[in-house]
C-alpha cells in the first residue's frame, strides 16, 4: 500500500469538527482563569432575634457554634480555591492590596467575618513579605485583616432591606391580601398558632385574638416563635456536634421547655409557615428588584464603570477576594432582584438560607479574547460541602460561563443603576447617601457637600459666613459714608445717625451673602 502523506489527506466534516472542538476546548481551558471571588454570607448561629412586621429588629450575638460555622466556611473557601496546589486568588498568602472585607454594623456579622477570616487566612498566611513577621506568641493568629463597617443607619448596601420604605409599604398591603389571610387560616385551623400563644415564653408574640377572644400569634409575627424554638434546637439539639462544649451556654440562654413544646409534625408545620412568610417578604412578589443595590456594588468591584468593564482593565488591578458579611434577607433580596427563582425553581423554594450560607460570585478572565465571565455558586450552610452552581438567566445556565455583558444586562433590568436610582425606587430620603443624591446637580450641591463634613465643616461654614457678612457690612458703611459726605473720626458717633436698612438693603445683603457663600464653597 502507498503511504499517504498527512498533507495529502482530505479532511472529512466529522474530522474537521472534532479537531475544531478540541482546539476550542483546549484554548478555553488554557486561557480562561479565575481572577476574583466575591462572597456574600449569612451570619452564623446566634441568640434569638425578635423582629416586627415592619422589619425592625432587636439585637443578638453570635454563639460559639456560629463562630465554628464561619471558621469552617473560611477553611472550605481556602481549600476549594487552592485545589491541586493552584492558588489563582493568591489567598495562600494574605495580600492587603487585593483583599476587601466589609460587614454590617452588628455583633453577629462582625464576629462571623472575623471567624471566617481565621479559617481563610490562618497564621501561616498572615506573616509574609507584605505584612512582615509576627511579634505575637507562637500559634496565635495575628489580627491584621482589616474589616470595614458602615454605620447601620446609612448602610444601603448590606442592609438595604430595612432602609426601603417602598418594601414596607408593599408588605403592609401584602399582609391584607386574601392569599396571606388564607394561609394564616390554615394554621389557625390546625391549632398551631393557638398552641404557640399558650407557651409562657412565646405569649408576648400573641398580638391578635379570634372572634371568640382566644389569643394567637399572627402569621406576620410567626417568625418570632419559630426563632425562639429554632435557636433552642440549634444550640441544644442532638444534631449539634459541639453540644457538650456549648452545654453551659445552652442551659443559660435557652428556655428548656421550648425543646419539647412541639411534636415533630408541629415543628415541621411551624418551619414551613415561617419559611413561607419570610420567602414571600423578600421574594420577587414583594421585594421585586428593590434590594439589588448590593449587586451594583459587586459589579463595581468587578471593575465595571457604568455597567461595562473597560477594555484595558487587567485582572491584577482587581481585588481577588471580597467579603460581605450579611444576613439572609440580603441574600434573598439579591436573588430576588435578578429573578433567581424563575431559573432555579428547586433552590431555596421552601426554605431560607441556613446559618453560614454563602453566595459566591466568581469572575473569570479569558486571555485569548480579553473578556470577563461570571458564575454564581451557592453553599447552603455548614453541612453543604460541595455547593451548587446557579443559573443567572435564560442564556446563562448552571454550567455556563456567563459573559459579563450579559450579567450586566441582567442587572440592568432592576430599574436602577446607581445609588440615586435605588434611593428613588425605595423612596428613601433619610440615609446620608440619599440626602446627598437629592441635591446632586442642584445649586445646593456644594452647600450640602460642605455640611456633610460634620461638626468641623459646620464650624468652618459659620466662620466663612461671618467673614462674608463683615465684608458686606464694611462695604455698605463705606458707600453710605460717601453718600453723606466726609466721614466722622473713627470711634465718634453722632446722635441720631442710626443706619436704616430698607427692604432693598435687606435684599442686597441676602444677594451678597449668597454670592459670598457660593464663592467660598
Amino acid at each position: 500500500r502507498r503511504l499517504v502523506k498527512t498533507s495529502e489527506m482530505k479532511p472529512t466534516w466529522p474530522t474537521f469538527l472534532l479537531h475544531a472542538l478540541v482546539c476550542v476546548v483546549g484554548m478555553s481551558a488554557a486561557t480562561t482563569r479565575l481572577v476574583q471571588i466575591q462572597v456574600m454570607t449569612r451570619h452564623g448561629a446566634r441568640t434569638t432575634l425578635p423582629k416586627t412586621p415592619k422589619l425592625i429588629e432587636g439585637g443578638s450575638a453570635l454563639t460559639p457554634l456560629g463562630e465554628r460555622q464561619h471558621f469552617n466556611l473560611g477553611a472550605w473557601i481556602r481549600t476549594r480555591y487552592e485545589a491541586d496546589g493552584v492558588d489563582p486568588l493568591s489567598i495562600k498568602t494574605l495580600d492587603y492590596s487585593r483583599t476587601f472585607l466589609t460587614s454590617s454594623e452588628f455583633d453577629r456579622t462582625m464576629v462571623s467575618a472575623n471567624s471566617l477570616l481565621l479559617g481563610l487566612f490562618p497564621e501561616a498566611s498572615r506573616s509574609n513579605s507584605l505584612t512582615g513577621g509576627s511579634y505575637l506568641p507562637e500559634g496565635v493568629a495575628r489580627a491584621n485583616v482589616p474589616l470595614h463597617v458602615n454605620e447601620n443607619k446609612h448602610d444601603i448596601t448590606i442592609r438595604a432591606y430595612d432602609k426601603c420604605p417602598a418594601l414596607v409599604e408593599s408588605l403592609d398591603a401584602y399582609y391584607k391580601t386574601q392569599e396571606f389571610a388564607a394561609y394564616e387560616a390554615t394554621h389557625l385551623r390546625s391549632g398551631l398558632l393557638y398552641k404557640l400563644a399558650e407557651a409562657t415564653k412565646l405569649a408576648k408574640f400573641a398580638t391578635k385574638k379570634d372572634p371568640a377572644g382566644r389569643p394567637y400569634i399572627p402569621l406576620e409575627d410567626v417568625w418570632n416563635a419559630f426563632d425562639e424554638i429554632n435557636v433552642a434546637k440549634t444550640e441544644c439539639g442532638a444534631f449539634n456536634a459541639d453540644y457538650e462544649a456549648g452545654k453551659p451556654l445552652c442551659q443559660r440562654m435557652v428556655d428548656q421547655s421550648l425543646l419539647t413544646l412541639l411534636t415533630d409534625s408541629e415543628w415541621a408545620e411551624l418551619k414551613a409557615a415561617a419559611y413561607w412568610a419570610e420567602l414571600n417578604k423578600y421574594g420577587r412578589g414583594n421585594a421585586k428588584s428593590l434590594l439589588g443595590n448590593i449587586l451594583l456594588e459587586i459589579m463595581r468591584r468587578m471593575g465595571a464603570v457604568q455597567g461595562q468593564i473597560p477594555a484595558d482593565l487587567t485582572p491584577e488591578r482587581l481585588d481577588s477576594f471580597v467579603l460581605y458579611s450579611a444576613h439572609y434577607p440580603t441574600l434573598l433580596g439579591a436573588l430576588s432582584a435578578i429573578n433567581f427563582s424563575a431559573f432555579n425553581p428547586d433552590v431555596l423554594s421552601k426554605r431560607f438560607p441556613e446559618y453560614a450560607a454563602a453566595l459566591i460570585f466568581e469572575l473569570y478572565f479569558n486571555e485569548h479574547d480579553m473578556k470577563y465571565f461570571v458564575r454564581l455558586l451557592y453553599k447552603d450552610g455548614d453541612t453543604d460541602q460541595s455547593g451548587t452552581y446557579l443559573a443567572l438567566g435564560e442564556t446563562c445556565g448552571k454550567d455556563d460561563y456567563c459573559p459579563f455583558e450579559t450579567f450586566s444586562a441582567i442587572l440592568g433590568k432592576m430599574g436602577y443603576g446607581d445609588d440615586a436610582g435605588w434611593c428613588k425606587a425605595c423612596q428613601n430620603t433619610e440615609t446620608e447617601i440619599c440626602q446627598l443624591e437629592r441635591f446632586r446637580g442642584t445649586p445646593y450641591e456644594s452647600y450640602i457637600a460642605a455640611s456633610a463634613l460634620g461638626g468641623f465643616g459646620f464650624a468652618v461654614l459659620i466662620v466663612l459666613l461671618a467673614l462674608v457678612i463683615r465684608r458686606h457690612t464694611f462695604a455698605r458703611n463705606m458707600l453710605m459714608g460717601q453718600a453723606r459726605g466726609p466721614t466722622k473720626p473713627q470711634g465718634q458717633l453722632v446722635q441720631g445717625e442710626g443706619v436704616q436698612l430698607g427692604r432693598s438693603s435687606h435684599q442686597d445683603c441676602e444677594s451678597a451673602l449668597a454670592a459670598g457663600v457660593q464663592e467660598v464653597v
